[in-house]
Order: structure tokens, then C-alpha cells, then sequence
């Protein structure tokens, strides 16, 4: 898709900032006015289109009125770049702006009373192509339909010379401060994966410790945590809620926390101690237009602070700058929107098509980096041995069986966000402790069967129905500029272990 046809109707973003108008100081309309003038045509509609959209469901504000969109609009078509338009075009462009609008206005508030999502949260997984349940497939499909109908239109009124893209001056990029070197952020981004080194950066600045990413893997010897009670369910029936009832057993209890000592030479750190990230299921990091910010209250959990697996694997990925959708740029607020189904089928449950299916051969299987997902889970691969699945001993293909396989023989770490201990929350674990504790583990052995046979050169792909893995492509078009976490400055400076 060109980005001069379809983003030219980023006159949504105008039209939203006008309704804000009426509502917002007078300075910051003229802002978003101004910025939605100088973008209309250049970038991409979608990502303009979603912006627009945030500005208003962000804290829990709900999206305008079809009357007021429609009278937005009308005003927009005022603007001097659409002004060439024929009057029977600019008719056209409205109504199927305002179709386009109606969709997300009719299909959205429904889903998120049913799911006990926010707004938020259903938009975003609207702009991530969020395909997991009948509701969101048909929301998704009605407005990819009408976007590729905009897009032809678009099209022909650029063929016609009705409309055009103002050339764009490159801005002079800007010196980069120089890595700090024999850090820990330094060592994880030259030695791991990046989506392990994004995951790792997250876990240090989630506790704001230099140690937390360091310590064993949590395994089934780990105690429980202390002091964290369920206290219901989400709306969805789903996922449970929890609270912190007694913080000081929390943090005696805590294998991050109880030894928990302030980074030296830390800056702008937060006093975890007092209000330490747990497992919130339906939590999201706060987000703003390029940041994370993990101690500010955000999506459909609790109002403890932490957040959900779907969201620390986005984020684990978007903080190291890899995108998992390869249209539009890379933002913070897609987070709102990440559900663990999504990663199980790129393509098919998303369009997070900057994952595929890990594929296995001979000589190798799993990998740091690849992403395992089922209905209700996810996890990064973090740490792998020299034989993850435990197959070194099978000596020919007749015996990669399922009853050969044992999860006690699987060699590798993880990097998640679970209820695993009671509510821990954010943590690293071996794999072949937690994969007991969940149906997980019954799938990881079809995989470990396949990779047997992959060893003998029967296959080279793994897919198992109940859980998937996938790998980043790794492409151009599937990297951006990292999103940055607020107050990741406190950890920054930690020495390389």
C-alpha cells in the first residue's frame, strides 16, 4: 500500500482532533490540528487513523459521537489539500470516512462490556489484526474490507492528479549519545536475542534492580509468594484477580525483593518496596506515544500494578524494537491490545506476520528468542542447553515417541509473565519446572517428538494445534526505533555480570 494513497486519509486524525475542540484547552487543539494538517496524506492512514482514535479512549474516555464524527468530518473537507477535491469526491471520501468510523464505533464498546476489556484494549487489538474469537474476527475483517475500499478509491484520485503528497524534508538525524559499555543492558543487547535482551531490560526495570534478571531461574523448589490473594474473577470468567493483602509478606517472601537493594548510582528510581508488580491479569504498562510506564495503573486488571503474559511478551519485544506487525510503525499503545492467542497463528489469528512458525532441523530446534503460545499463556524462550528437548540418547527415529519424551529432560529457561507462585508475576523460570504445572507441557512433548524427528531428517516443521512456537523473522520491515521504559535510567548503569 502506498503511503501517499490510503494515509491520505489521515483526515481522521483532523476530524478527531476537532471534536476534541469543544473539550480540550485551546492550545493543545490547535496542537493535534496542526500536527493532523502537516501528516494528512504523508504518513500512513492507519497509524493515523488508530492515533486519533487513542486520543480518546486513553483513561477510560469514551469515543465521540457518529453525529460528532460526521460533523468533524464536514469541516475537515475545509482543509486546503482537500479542497481540490470534485465535490462529488469529497462526498464520497466523507461517507466512506464515516463508514469506516461506524465500524469501530458499533463493533468495539460491545466486545470490551463482554470481555472486560477497555475500549482501549479492543482497539488496539483491532489495529493488531485480532482474529482470536468470532466478535473480533468479524470486527477485524468489516474494517480491513473498508479500509481496501478506501484504498482503491484513494488510488483513482491519485491517478486522476486530485490529490498529492507535499514533498517531505528528511530530517537531520541526530547524534546518539555512545552506549554506555560493561553494562548489564550493554552486555544482554551484544550477547542475547534481542527479544530475551528487551524481556531482560523489562524484568530489571520492573523491579528496578540490577539483580532481579541475574538471580537462578525460578523452579519448582521456589517457595511461594507471601501476602497475594485472589479476590475474584475477571469479567471475562477467565483469569482471576488479585490483590496484595499483606506487603510485608510479599516482600519477605519475594526472591526478587527480599534481598532488594537500590541500584548504586541509580537516578529516578521508583520505591518498589512499597508498591512491588505482581500478576494483574487484563494489566497493561501505561503507555504513552513512545514509552512504557510500568508503575502507573493501565488496562483491564486490578489496580495493583503489574501486568499479563500477552503484555510482557509485546513488550519484550517492543523494547528491544522489533515489531510483530510489519505495517505501520512500532508503538507503545499496540500493548493494549496483545492477547496470547494472537501469537499462535500469525496470519491467521493476527496480523502479526512478523512471526512464523519455528521451523527444526537436524541439527537444531528451539531457540532464544522464539515465543510459545497456547489460548490463555505465553512465554519467551530465554536460555537454551545443547539439547533443550532431552533427544540426545534416542538413537533412531523409531523412537521419537511421545512415551520417550520426559519434561524432566528439557534444557532450557523462560522469560514471563504468570500467576506461577501465587501471583509472582514478571519472572525468569526453567521450563521444565513450570511446563508441569500447566497443559502446556503436554504440547511441548508433541514438539519435543517433532524435533526428534526433525533430528533424523523426517521433518523440518513443528506445529502442534494446542501450543504454538514462533520466531521473529528478523526482517527491516519487522524492526523500528525501541520504545523506551520510564524510569529504566535507575538500572541503565549496572555492571555487566
Amino acid at each position: 500500500m502506498a503511503p501517499h494513497r490510503v494515509s491520505l486519509l489521515c483526515t481522521t486524525a483532523l476530524c478527531l482532533a476537532f471534536v476534541s475542540c469543544a473539550k480540550a484547552p485551546q492550545q493543545d487543539a490547535l496542537h493535534l490540528t496542526k500536527q493532523a494538517a502537516i501528516t494528512v496524506g504523508c504518513e500512513p492512514f492507519s497509524d493515523e487513523f488508530f492515533d486519533g482514535l487513542y486520543r480518546f479512549v486513553s483513561n477510560g474516555k469514551s469515543l465521540p459521537s457518529a453525529n460528532d464524527f460526521e460533523s468533524a468530518l464536514e469541516r475537515s473537507m475545509n482543509h486546503e489539500r482537500l479542497n481540490q477535491l470534485q465535490p462529488a469526491d469529497r462526498v464520497r471520501l466523507r461517507e466512506l470516512m464515516g463508514e469506516l468510523y461506524e465500524i469501530v464505533l458499533i463493533g468495539a464498546p460491545p466486545i470490551a462490556r463482554a470481555s472486560g476489556d477497555t475500549e482501549m484494549q479492543v482497539i488496539a487489538a483491532l489495529e493488531l489484526g485480532d482474529r482470536t474469537e468470532p466478535e473480533r474476527t468479524a470486527l477485524t475483517d468489516r474494517f480491513k474490507a473498508k479500509l481496501r475500499e478506501i484504498e482503491a478509491f484513494t488510488s483513482e484520485l491519485e491517478k486522476s492528479g486530485e490529490l498529492h503528497c507535499p514533498r517531505v524534508v528528511e530530517a537531520t538525524p541526530k547524534n546518539e549519545p555512545a552506549p554506555l559499555r560493561e553494562t548489564l543492558f550493554e552486555q544482554w543487547k551484544t550477547a542475547r536475542h534481542p527479544a530475551v535482551y528487551g524481556g531482560l531490560k523489562a524484568i530489571a526495570t520492573s523491579y528496578q534492580s540490577c539483580s532481579a534478571a541475574t538471580l537462578p531461574a525460578i523452579k519448582t523448589a521456589t517457595p511461594d509468594v507471601l501476602g497475594i490473594t485472589e479476590v475474584g474473577m475477571h469479567t471475562d470468567g477467565i483469569g482471576s484477580k488479585r490483590e496484595i493483602t499483606d506487603l510485608a509478606a510479599l516482600i519477605r517472601t519475594h526472591p526478587y525483593l527480599k534481598n532488594y537493594k537500590k541500584p548504586r548510582g541509580g537516578s529516578n528510581c521508583f520505591d518498589i518496596k512499597k508498591k512491588p508488580l505482581i500478576y494483574d491479569y487484563g494489566g497493561r504498562p501505561w503507555t504513552d506515544a513512545a514509552s512504557y510506564d510500568f508503575f502507573k495503573d493501565e488496562g483491564s486488571g486490578t489496580a495493583e500494578l503489574g501486568f499479563d503474559c500477552s503484555a510482557y511478551v509485546y513488550v519484550a519485544f517492543a523494547t528491544a524494537g522489533l515489531k510483530l506487525k510489519p505495517s505501520g510503525r512500532l508503538k507503545a499503545s499496540d500493548v493494549q491490545g496483545a492477547r496470547s492467542a494472537q501469537f499462535m497463528d500469525p496470519g491467521r489469528t493476527s496480523d502479526l506476520t512478523c512471526l512464523a512458525h519455528a521451523s527444526f532441523s537436524k541439527t537444531a530446534s528451539l531457540k532464544p528468542g522464539d515465543v510459545v503460545a497456547k489460548r490463555g499463556h505465553v512465554f519467551i524462550i530465554d536460555t537454551v542447553g545443547s539439547d533443550p528437548f532431552g533427544i540426545r540418547d534416542i538413537e533412531s527415529s523409531s523412537g521419537c515417541k511421545l512415551e520417550n519424551m520426559s519434561l524432566d529432560r528439557f534444557d532450557f529457561t523462560i522469560l514471563q509473565s504468570s500467576n506461577d507462585k501465587k501471583g509472582i508475576g514478571i519472572h525468569r523460570a526453567e521450563a521444565s519446572s513450570f511446563l508441569k504445572t500447566t497443559d502446556m507441557g503436554q504440547g511441548m512433548l508433541v514438539h519435543a517428538v517433532n524435533a526428534c524427528k526433525a533430528r533424523f531428517g523426517l521433518t523440518t516443521r513443528s506445529r502442534v494445534s494446542s501450543v504454538a512456537i514462533t520466531r521473529h523473522k528478523g526482517t527491516s520491515a519487522c524492526r523500528d526505533t525501541a520504545i523506551a521504559m520510564e524510569r529504566e535510567s535507575c538500572v541503565a548503569s549496572c555492571p555487566a555480570q
